[in-house]
Parts: structure tokens; C-alpha cells; sequence
């Protein structure tokens, strides 16, 4: 059985981490996914190295979750930036932490320092005083509700953020099948030995997610087969699929983006799955001719050497795959980052880590 103190940890550290939950629900509900990959960036900004400034998805989730007995001080005041608040706020954050981390309302340890929660309109300020007699999850539970608001000029955190995420994402859809058609367009007219039709779709899976890149390679290939009237460029739509995946689970739950090496070996990656996906199709599709002029010439190349039918497609395909892979992913590495901090990130803009 658990003693009265032990419950008394539990119970307060429950208090904080309904506190906090609030506070994330109230700066527009970002995903955990979302919430690690700021926290990198912000550190970073600071002069940190890349691999000391890592924070996992699942360490960024226990902050939020109930049952815990310890919890990161300095890493909850890293997610209060993130989610919008001032450095006074986060700081108090972070002292709401450890005091409830103590567990015991009556310690003797000093009370964090005063945190303004609102202002009225005459510039009247509310400021609870936690102390050693205050419950903390009553003096913290307006401090968290009312905080977004106050970060935002008065304003409602929600539903402003929530029309302008969804105004965006359909906007970056949009503008990523746009691209992957321009691109495809653009290596047919020029003869070019890569075919750059998944430009959009790593940018898509990068920024939004990867069943977004999803989307953005079926909406591709679906309104190509509508304005050629032939479904002939079908099949390769498994390929772009494949892109979108790797890139988007590579780059927002792998977090392969860490170092330019890192994002290198993914896009590697990418080349060679999707060039597995593609040879079958070439091969059993299409009779073992690529769609792309300057692929076609390669294997007809190779094929002279005496490789077979199925070598001659996989050798051709992973050179212009790794080509064009390296191309669209690097414009995605530079562009999606662009997106998110512009439509994506909660922090205030002068806030925004560096690139």
C-alpha cells in the first residue's frame, strides 16, 4: 500500500500534468510528434548541437502523462515556449514543476515567483501567488487556461489557429500537386534523365505528415490520368506513395533530418524503395520500357553490356531514381521548415528557432 506522501506526489503531479494538458489543448492541440521536433529546433537555436538537443516523441508524451513521478523541469519549460508563452511564463512553468515534483503543499521551500495570467483592459494585472498553502492546481488552472490568451493580444488561441492550420494545409496540398505535375511536365519537354514528380509529395510529407504526401501522389497521378484520358501512368502512382511514406516517417518520426547526412541516407532510402516498386511495374506494366526518355536511354545502354531484362530496368531506374530523389528531397529539406515555422509553429514568429 502506498503511503500518504506517496499518494500526496502522485496526486499534485496528476494536478500538474492536467495543468499542462491545458495548456497544449488551449495553444491548439499540436501533436506530440510536432511538439519534439520544436523543442529540437528551439534548442538548437540556442547553440545546441543537434544530437544534445534531441528530445523523442515518447519523452515529450510522459510530460503530458498522468502516473508519472518524475518529470523534467528544464524540458517543461522548453514546451511552454513552444506552445506560445513568454520567457516569464515559462520559467514559472518550469518552478510549477518542481514544486509539484516535491509533492508536499507545506514544504518549506520559497513559492515560485508570481505569474501574470491576464490583464484587464484598464492594465489591472491578475497574479496568483503560489504558496505553501495554495493548491497548485487551483492557482495553476487559470494561469493555464488564461495564458494563450494573453500571448495573443486577448485574442482566442483556437479558433483563429485552427482556420489558418487548415487553410494552409490545403493551400501546401494544392500548391504540391501543382509542383509534381510542373516537374513531370517540365523532365518530359527537356528529355531529362529524372523524372521530378515527387518534388510536392516529399514537400507535403515533410511539412504536413506522410499520408499527406499520400494524398498529394494520388491526387498527382489521378488528375494526370484525367487530363491525358489514360490511366497508363497509374501504376507508378504506387511508387510516389512509397516516396511519401518514407520521407514523411523518415523525417517527422525517425527524426532522419538531424544532420544533412542523416536526411542524405533517407533520401538513399527513398531512391532505392522506390526503385523496388518500380521495376516490377516497368517490367510486368510496361514490357521492361521506362516512360522516361532519358531512363530508356540508360538501359538501352546497360542492355548492350549483356544484363538481363530485369537487371537492365532495376540498374537504369536506381540511377535516375537516385538523382531525382536527391533533388526533391534537399527542396523539401529547405522549403518544409520554411512552412512549418510560417503556418505550423505555435511560438510567437520572433520566437522561431533559426534554421
Amino acid at each position: 500500500m502506498q503511503s500518504d506522501e506517496s499518494l500526496s506526489v502522485d496526486s499534485i503531479l496528476d494536478s500538474f500534468v492536467s495543468d499542462f494538458q491545458l495548456l497544449r489543448l488551449e495553444s491548439g492541440e499540436l501533436s506530440y510528434t510536432q511538439i519534439a521536433d520544436q523543442v529540437c529546433k528551439l534548442r538548437e537555436s540556442r547553440g545546441v548541437s543537434p544530437a544534445t538537443a534531441y528530445v523523442g516523441r515518447s519523452t515529450v508524451y510522459d510530460a503530458f502523462r498522468r502516473g508519472r513521478r518524475r518529470i523534467n523541469p528544464a524540458l517543461v519549460a522548453d514546451i511552454a515556449t513552444v506552445l506560445g508563452e513568454s520567457p516569464e511564463r515559462a520559467e514559472w512553468w518550469r518552478r510549477y514543476c518542481i514544486q509539484a515534483r516535491n509533492g508536499d503543499p507545506s514544504l518549506k521551500a520559497a513559492a515560485p515567483e508570481q505569474a501574470v495570467v491576464a490583464a484587464s483592459d484598464d492594465g489591472a494585472q491578475l497574479s496568483p501567488q503560489l504558496t505553501p498553502s495554495t493548491s497548485l492546481a487551483a492557482a495553476a488552472a487559470p494561469a493555464a487556461a488564461a495564458a494563450p490568451v494573453a500571448a495573443r493580444g486577448g485574442k482566442p488561441a483556437r479558433g483563429a489557429a485552427d482556420r489558418r492550420r487548415i487553410i494552409a494545409t490545403l493551400l501546401i496540398v494544392m500548391l504540391s500537386v501543382a509542383a509534381n505535375m510542373a516537374g513531370s511536365e517540365t523532365a518530359v519537354a527537356l528529355s531529362l534523365p529524372i523524372y521530378l514528380d515527387m518534388i510536392g509529395t516529399a514537400v507535403a510529407a515533410i511539412t504536413l505528415g506522410p499520408w499527406w504526401g499520400v494524398l498529394v501522389a494520388v491526387s498527382t497521378h489521378g488528375l494526370f490520368a484525367v487530363i491525358d484520358a489514360s490511366a497508363d501512368g497509374l501504376p507508378f502512382m504506387l511508387v510516389n506513395m512509397t516516396g511519401a511514406l518514407l520521407w514523411g516517417y523518415g523525417v517527422r518520426a525517425w527524426r532522419l533530418d538531424r544532420t544533412p547526412l542523416h536526411f542524405f541516407g533517407l533520401t538513399l532510402a527513398v531512391a532505392l524503395a522506390c526503385t523496388l516498386v518500380a521495376t516490377p511495374v516497368i517490367v510486368f506494366v510496361f514490357g521492361g520500357a521506362s516512360t522516361n526518355v532519358g531512363a530508356q536511354a540508360i538501359a538501352e545502354n546497360i542492355a548492350i553490356v549483356g544484363a538481363q531484362a530485369v537487371g537492365t530496368v532495376f540498374s537504369s531506374n536506381i540511377i535516375t531514381s537516385v538523382l531525382d530523389k536527391l533533388v526533391a528531397g534537399f527542396i523539401a529539406l529547405v522549403v518544409a521548415p520554411a512552412l512549418i515555422r510560417r503556418y505550423f509553429s505555435a511560438q510567437p514568429r520572433s520566437m522561431a528557432p533559426v534554421p
